[in-house]
């Protein structure tokens, strides 16, 4: 597997009304999932680049926003990992998030939650 830090200033665009539930099969649990969120990025030639999140990444990650509290066009910072699988592997590459903060406050991506 192949690993590369990102590190980006997006801006926020919006998320879903809601988030949605499934049942598990094999369990019967019923699994929540966070809203979508919705950020997009100039790219280096011009262009706009789009990146979906569920909002349960920020749980996961270092920093102090709570994704209810976004308004549109507001700037964070995001940084993570893609995870790219080896070819062949029959595994799917991913995005880890590691910190996520508003532009302006990014003293807070240095520290880890507690």
């Amino acid at each position: 597997m192949q690993r590369l830090p990102w590190d980006r200033v997006l801006e926020f665009r919006g998320r879903e009304a809601e988030g949605y539930s499934f049942t598990n099969k094999e369990t019967g649990e019923v699994v929540e999932l966070a809203p979508m969120l919705r950020f997009e990025f100039e790219t280096d030639d011009g262009d706009v680049g789009l990146v979906e999140l569920r909002g349960s990444a920020f749980d996961k990650a270092r920093g102090t926003i709570n994704y209810e509290d976004l308004k549109r066009g507001q700037k964070v910072r995001i940084q993570g990992v893609i995870n790219l699988q080896d070819r062949g592997s029959g595994k799917d590459s991913y995005f880890s998030v590691t910190a996520i903060d508003t532009v302006g406050d990014l003293r807070s991506v240095a520290t880890a939650k507690s």
